[in-house]
């Protein structure tokens, strides 16, 4: 039996999120696992397995402890077994099927009204904006959330007044910044 994989690139960081570099490292480390554990005495071929920042070495180190088997290509599969952004796909004697495991989705929404579907085990939302600590409190229920927040609380009738001139937790925190004096950049 031959399983190609695809995709998978152990060692690529997504944009904003080296902070959660572990989880996603993880995530394609369980896939491995499960790989490994599901498909014993398989010959496993995989593709774009480096990433960004990947030597052979480290992959060649890490593939072995999980498959007796294996071998890396530089062909290019049609299919993207990546558990981020993606429900993997792998190839088993050249039937592409879905691989049920832990997945990882990662959005960078420009509206908060509009967030997206969570259809990953695990969903990160990272802020390009400043929020308010109770949007922020709401968000981190439903999603891991990277970003900004503050408490944007005023503390004298002007600042309240000027607050509610605007729904948009960036300018009210620009404003109350401004307000009271305090470093803008």
């Amino acid at each position: 039996m031959e399983i190609k994989v695809s995709n998978l690139e152990l060692f690529s960081i997504p944009f904003g999120i080296s902070v959660l570099w572990n989880l996603i490292f993880q995530a394609k480390i369980n896939l491995l696992d499960k790989l490994s554990k599901q498909y014993e005495n398989a010959h496993f071929v995989f593709s774009n397995i480096l990433g960004d920042f990947g030597v052979y070495d480290k992959v060649n180190e890490i593939l072995s402890a999980y498959f007796k088997n294996y071998s890396i290509t530089d062909e290019e599969f049609d299919f993207n077994s990546s558990p981020i952004n993606n429900i993997p796909i792998i190839q088993i004697d050249n039937e592409k099927q879905k691989f049920e495991t832990e997945t990882i989705g990662i959005f960078y929404p420009s509206d908060l009204s509009n967030l997206p579907e969570k259809k990953y085990s695990k969903n990160i939302i990272v802020l390009k904006q400043v929020v308010d600590q109770q949007t922020y409190e709401k968000l981190a229920e439903d999603y891991i959330v990277i970003g900004d927040f503050e408490k944007l609380e005023y503390k004298n009738l002007l600042e309240r007044k000027v607050t509610d001139l605007t729904q948009d937790d960036a300018t009210k925190s620009f404003l109350l910044k401004v307000l009271r004096g305090d470093k803008v950049c």
